[in-house]
């Protein structure tokens, strides 16, 4: 009797520290960090800016990369012209997967500010510009996840 006892003690304790050590893990999986954004992502971008007369629809495609550590690089091609920049930035992500990013020139001038919301593990990035006048939307997909590449050697 005591030994059931004791083999009942046992097994609830264990089945116990495996649910919270299940939850524990799947908590630290739904939290996010700049380590979040590592790696490059192809992006697309569609609204309005302010132009010479009013605000102008606007759209674009690019690259970005991010190092992990807060900070990333790019290049964009605005639609309707063959105007094509690169830029440089900074982010930084909080552990609920939302967070902000600043936009620079490569010669340091800042040229916009972003929220962005992380989402898929890291393998998307939705974002929106804040800047006053700007309403622009855009979605970013993780280029290389881990699978093996179509590139033919």
């Amino acid at each position: 009797m005591k030994r059931n006892i004791s083999r009942t003690i046992c097994a609830v304790v264990f089945a116990t520290l495996s649910v919270l050590n299940v939850a524990t893990v799947a908590r630290a999986q739904e939290e996010c960090s700049n380590g979040t954004l590592r790696g490059s992502y192809g992006f697309s971008f569609t609204g309005e800016a302010p132009g010479e007369v009013g605000n102008v629809p606007v759209a674009g495609v690019g690259r970005v990369t991010y190092d992990g550590n807060g900070n990333f690089k790019g290049k964009q091609t605005i639609g309707g012209s063959s105007f094509s920049f690169e830029f440089r930035g900074t982010y930084s992500v909080d552990a609920d997967c939302t967070g902000t990013q600043t936009l620079f020139t490569l010669s340091g001038e800042e040229f916009g500010h972003l929220a962005i919301v992380i989402v898929d593990h890291g393998q998307e990035v939705r974002i929106t510009q804040t800047d006053p006048g700007v309403t622009l939307v855009g979605n970013e997909r993780k280029q290389f996840s881990g699978r093996p590449s179509h590139r033919e050697n």
